[in-house]
């Protein structure tokens, strides 16, 4: 099985760590967050990771090598130029029929494997890993009628949303309708393949799941690591 790891983006959230090293070299303890999960997709039966860099590039195929001390094969595709979220999927070549897709500053216990046998079983072309959040804000929410009378006052209610993962199956063949010379975010892609009749699916997770992509979340990252270390299929 082939997984992409999308690691080029410049961490601008988390300066001014990300000033000196790529956030996917971040450590967690004593491993940066990309050698966390290129272990975990080893566990899980993944031969080969593909790993699309921009910000800090060498940096990163320094540590990691040609993933041989992992037991994986590890390649890279570079982009020149900013390519959005998902277009830099073009730049790597021999992509495999069905592939895994995920976001390089993520710390979670998912079964990768379990991932992509639901993707295969819902004959998907996208399948996204999603899970269920609580999205607070910190003012009144009015709910009004037609004749603007209040029907409902809530003080900084918190809403419950399925929220995306950064984690996706993809059926390769839609990867032929991105153009190669002009960024393409990944929300507007899915609504396109969404419009167009793909079958686009999400897998509900209820495990261990964090982006970190603030200093609030990377500072819980290395708090919670030691809880979580015997639940990610590192050692």
């Amino acid at each position: 099985m082939q997984a992409v790891i999308m690691a080029g983006g410049n961490g601008v959230r988390l300066h001014p760590y990300t000033s000196v090293i790529p956030k996917p070299l971040l450590p967690i303890n004593e491993a940066p967050i990309i050698e966390i999960i290129v272990k975990q997709l080893r566990h899980h039966g993944f031969t080969r990771v593909s790993i699309a860099l921009g910000y800090l590039a060498e940096l990163i195929k320094v540590f990691l090598g040609d993933g041989s001390k992992y037991g994986v094969q590890i390649d890279y595709s570079i982009e020149t130029k900013p390519l959005g979220t998902i277009s830099p999927l073009t730049l790597i070549d021999g992509l495999e029929s069905t592939v895994l897709v995920m976001n390089a500053d993520l710390l979670t216990n998912l079964d990768y494997r379990a991932f992509m046998d639901f993707h295969r079983r819902q004959r998907a072309a996208v399948t996204i890993g999603m899970c269920r959040k609580a999205i607070a804000t910190d003012l009144g929410v009015i709910e009004i009628n037609g004749d603007l009378r209040l029907k409902l006052y809530r003080e900084k209610p918190e809403f419950m949303l399925n929220v995306s993962m950064g984690i996706y199956a993809f059926e390769s063949r839609i990867v032929s309708g991105l153009p190669k010379d002009r960024p393409v975010h990944f929300p507007d892609f899915i609504n396109a393949l969404i419009e167009s009749g793909e079958n686009v699916v999400g897998y509900p997770f209820e495990g261990y799941w964090l982006d970190i992509g603030r200093h609030c979340d990377y500072d819980r990252a290395v708090r919670e690591f030691n809880q979580i270390r015997g639940e990610l299929n590192i050692d």
